[in-house]
């Protein structure tokens, strides 16, 4: 059976071909093309938005170009959204994530919302990026699109709509949207209340493993796969017992699966979210700075992937940063922003820009080993292994120094992991295969998993606990 994944990244968007024979899966890329957003002019600043009409033309193209396929599906990073009006048009280019407008947003929403109770509702990680900010922040600017706006759907779900004619959510994207209520599995009408719009902007929920159409532009099904990246990636985790997932791209998602969500008050303290799986399960995770700062440094650096991790590995540092300082959160000259932040913290500065990328690096694997450590405390349980998927998963430098930090081996792969997850869910859906345990033996079967073990543990766990003490635990502001 041959089926079609398309995975929209904050970056670049892949288009795969993914053929099973009943007992492996083999994928082929189709296309690559990049998807970072873009500026355009605005009355009082420039706005950041993402061209998804652009993405939807190569997509079309792409698909119409095909034969014999029986499936399409789509996945995309959550909280990021699309309006429509009343005849279905698309009222302005999204607005992108990384945009001025939530600034200060969310702290005016919990002004007039319990903030603990929001969390009890929803399990949902406070970021300002989060959808429902980004909607109340077009409610207390009075935007006009608000008057006009009828549906709205998420990233991924604009492109099942796109090709099926459906106008769905489906539920694993809409679960980051912090909107949700995590135990019904509806939108929260007391959180829609609270932003002060119509609760039938919000479109009809679906479980992964939907099909939900007939495609406009091929004779194959449109299927609502798991549409939120991670939740796509962490299908095709080759888990044999409960395990930790590191969903590495931009952003790195940390995190287990459990059966029932964890609102306590250490998961609120320490910014856990329980987000939908596939399956029913929860993604019990938070979101960390993945490659987005060395991406952001390397739009000056202009360096291969080769060249970046032959600098890190040719010296050493005791110099780090914070990855998730909201410093780091915005486009921008990240270089200079390491620089003043590595000052302002009575570091000096980095004496080359070998070890500029050493200190990424490093505070990157610190970061994952201080995730990892609240992830164990809160869940009361301990793991072995860490699994990651995802592009991060061919950075071996990263992923030794992720086994060294934590003490654990750590499995690196699948590489691709959001489109096979992507294909395991189309197969679930058309009943090529029974479930998630067949689709993670697939997985095994298929896919190349190279593991790392730790090593010079002491050295390590004091450099961490330097970084803990010293970055993490009293730079927080």
């Amino acid at each position: 059976m041959k089926i079609v994944t398309v995975d929209l990244g904050a970056t670049n968007a892949k288009i795969h071909e993914a053929r099973f024979d009943g007992d492996v899966l083999k994928l082929k890329e189709i296309l690559r093309f990049e998807t970072r957003g873009q500026y355009l002019p605005n009355v009082n600043r420039d706005m950041l938005v993402w061209n998804l009409p652009r993405f939807y033309s190569i997509i079309r193209d792409v698909l119409q170009s095909l034969r014999e396929v029986k499936g399409v599906s789509f996945s995309s990073w959550g909280v990021d959204f699309s309006l429509f009006d009343e005849q279905g048009r698309l009222l302005m280019l999204p607005y992108h994530y990384r945009d001025e407008r939530t600034r200060g947003v969310m702290e005016k929403f919990l002004a007039s919302f319990d903030k603990y109770k929001l969390y009890h509702i929803t399990g949902i990680q406070f970021m300002p990026i989060n959808t429902l900010y980004q909607l109340y922040s077009m409610v207390i600017s009075n935007d006009p699109l608000l008057n006009i706006a009828r549906k709205m759907l998420m990233i991924a779900d604009t492109f099942v709509y796109w090709f099926s004619g459906e106008m769905v959510s489906e539920y694993t994207l809409s679960s980051t949207s912090q909107i949700i209520d995590l135990r019904s599995k509806k939108w929260s009408k007391e959180i829609v209340g609270a932003i002060g719009i119509d609760e039938k902007i919000f479109p009809r929920l679906v479980d992964p493993g939907t099909v939900i159409g007939k495609c406009k532009c091929g004779n194959m099904d449109v299927i609502a796969s798991a549409l939120h990246d991670t939740a796509s990636a962490v299908l095709s985790v080759p888990f044999n017992n409960n395990g930790i997932f590191v969903s590495s791209g931009t952003w790195s998602i940390i995190g287990t699966e459990l059966e029932e969500p964890i609102v306590s008050d250490e998961a609120f303290k320490e910014g856990f979210t329980n987000e939908g799986g596939f399956g029913g399960v929860v993604r019990f995770s938070k979101n960390t700075t993945g490659m987005w700062i060395l991406e952001e440094c390397n739009r000056v650096l202009k360096k291969s992937y080769e060249q970046i991790i032959e600098m890190a590995e040719s010296t050493q540092t005791s110099k780090w940063i914070d990855p998730d300082h909201p410093d780091f959160l915005s486009p921008g000259d990240m270089i200079t922003r390491i620089s003043l932040w590595l000052k302002n913290s009575g570091q000096g500065d980095f004496e080359s820009l070998a070890e500029l990328v050493r200190i990424i690096f490093e505070s990157m694997a610190f970061n994952y080993a201080f995730v990892i450590e609240n992830l164990e405390r809160i869940t009361g349980k301990h793991f072995e292994t860490i699994h990651v998927v995802g592009g991060g998963a061919r950075n071996n430098f990263l992923n030794q120094l992720t086994a060294n930090v934590t003490a654990k081996e750590v499995a690196a792969g699948p590489y691709e992991a959001t489109s096979i997850g992507n294909a395991l869910g189309q197969l679930i859906a058309l009943g090529e295969i029974a479930d998630v345990s067949e689709a993670r033996e697939i997985v095994r079967r298929s896919f190349r998993i190279q593991k790392f073990y730790p090593r010079d543990t002491i050295t390590w766990r004091d450099k961490y606990d330097l970084w803990k003490n010293n970055i993490k635990k009293t730079l927080k502001s």
